[in-house]
């Protein structure tokens, strides 16, 4: 054929005849060489554009058919315009950081949007028309002044994270147990005071409660089977209910800073459990039922005012970091070397009144906080400490280091602030891994800041 080396969609006027000759009476053949012309005639689709950087909604307008995601933040801006359908496949909107109050109806046309944020705004109101945006997956309402949700939530089944912290809420929003498929809920920081767990979905992972007034949880909460991380910290609690322990999911936990006297036994039932937080509650001592807990790697019991450590912790041979910060410490036990696993000690705001020397028997430390105690002394021993990247003793009493702390060949960070220092070691030009150094608000003279610079010419230094 004449035409082979050139065409699949141009055909000679010659062939194109004969062909409607042949097959005129063929309907199915006649929709072919319409397919064919259509695909010599029309013009491609514009674009799909994911973002770029727009200062207003007008800027954006050119190209609304064609964005999917479109972000105005912190541009004070205080209305949304009714053009705003005209975005037609956008799938996410950040409009947060703004001055809104309120949104128009026509943003209910936008049958694509996945993630709204509207933080930092002004709203005093759940925004009627978000309920009947039934695409919606991720809300995020956090920091306006809302008061109340409607049980017309329960209209958006796609929704997998609503985030309404940092608002007046008193309440549980109603209708949440509807949306079967909600993943996390974040209400920190709100007035929330009772907690009806029945009014919340089965299928919730992540649960923020955080910074509100709950004094009681209801035994309602042992519905709540898939939960991974629960946030109850900043209450008002004083027990927690024995269902707690059926959560058998949950792998964070966060209590500190409530009311708790003890645990229950029940407790101990969370096997999952990797990351605890008890710490600031009116504990006499560590709950026995903790040291049961066999996979526990994050363990916080700071602000207990305790003036020993407990000693149940030793038996936690999974933990990879502890807190022990702001009690009344004045050592650490030789007990603390079983923790063999241990990368991560913080223990700031205690009495020590040397470097504790247990800790040098824990190679494998990684990051060690020990800042606002009364340390005078560092042994030399803490050239064990290999494997050191960070090293925290601001707010000592230190006037002298030890020769060794600068042959710690993986330490890059070393905070020296508000101690007595008035000179550093020659050797300190052997610290190679070192990045930062802060030497401020010591007695340090100029002299020698300058030796220091010498140096050290390419650590970060701070005087």
């Amino acid at each position: 054929m004449l035409i082979k080396d050139r065409a699949e969609f141009i055909l000679s006027s010659f062939a194109i005849s004969m062909l409607l000759i042949v097959v005129s009476s063929n309907t199915y053949a006649q929709n072919v060489i319409l397919k064919v012309e259509s695909k010599q005639t029309s013009k491609k689709p514009y674009p799909i554009k994911k973002s770029t950087n727009y200062t207003s909604f007008e800027d954006a307008l050119n190209d609304a058919p064609r964005l999917t995601r479109l972000s105005l933040q912190n541009l004070r801006i205080n209305n949304i315009p009714s053009f705003i359908n005209q975005f037609t496949n956008l799938e996410y909107l950040d409009l947060s950081l703004n001055s809104i109050t309120s949104l128009p109806k026509e943003i209910t046309e936008l049958r694509k949007l996945k993630e709204l944020k509207l933080n930092n705004n002004k709203f005093i109101s759940f925004p009627k028309e978000i309920y009947s945006m039934i695409s919606l997956e991720v809300i995020d309402l956090s920091s306006n002044k809302i008061i109340s949700i409607n049980k017309s939530l329960s209209s958006l089944f796609n929704l997998r994270v609503l985030n309404v912290s940092f608002n007046k809420l008193n309440s549980l929003p109603s209708g949440l147990d509807k949306i079967e498929g909600l993943r996390e809920l974040y209400l920190s920081s709100n007035h929330i005071g009772n907690c009806n767990f029945s009014s919340l979905p089965s299928s919730l992972e992540v649960l923020d409660l955080s910074s509100n007034k709950i004094s009681a949880l209801g035994n309602e909460i042992s519905k709540l089977q898939y939960l991974k991380k629960l946030n109850l910290a900043n209450n008002n609690l004083r027990a927690l209910p024995k269902e707690i322990g059926k959560l058998g999911n949950l792998n964070i936990l966060e209590l500190q800073n409530n009311e708790l006297t003890a645990l229950p036994d029940d407790f101990c039932l969370l096997h999952s459990l990797n990351n605890l937080n008890i710490g600031a509650n009116k504990f006499n001592d560590l709950p026995d039922c903790v040291s049961r807990l066999s996979n526990i790697n994050i363990l916080s019991i700071g602000y207990t005012k305790n003036a020993k450590i407990p000693e149940q912790i030793f038996s936690i041979k999974s933990m990879i970091s502890l807190d022990i910060s702001g009690n009344k410490l004045t050592d650490i036990p030789n007990q603390i070397s079983s923790l063999y696993r241990l990368n991560n000690i913080t223990a700031h705001s205690n009495e020590f009144p040397v470097f504790p020397v247990p800790l040098f028997n824990l190679y494998g430390l990684k990051y060690i906080d020990l800042s606002n105690n009364k340390i005078k002394h560092i042994h030399n021993d803490i050239k064990n400490l290999r494997f050191l990247n960070i090293l925290n003793l601001n707010q000592n009493a230190i006037s002298y280091l030890p020769d060794e702390m600068f042959y710690l060949k993986n330490c890059k960070i070393i905070m020296l602030e508000e101690n007595n220092l008035k000179y550093l070691p020659q050797n300190i030009q052997h610290a190679t891994a070192l990045k930062v150094l802060n030497l401020r608000e010591n007695p340090i003279p100029d002299y020698e800041k300058e030796r220091i610079k010498r140096l050290l010419p390419i650590v970060r230094l701070t005087f």
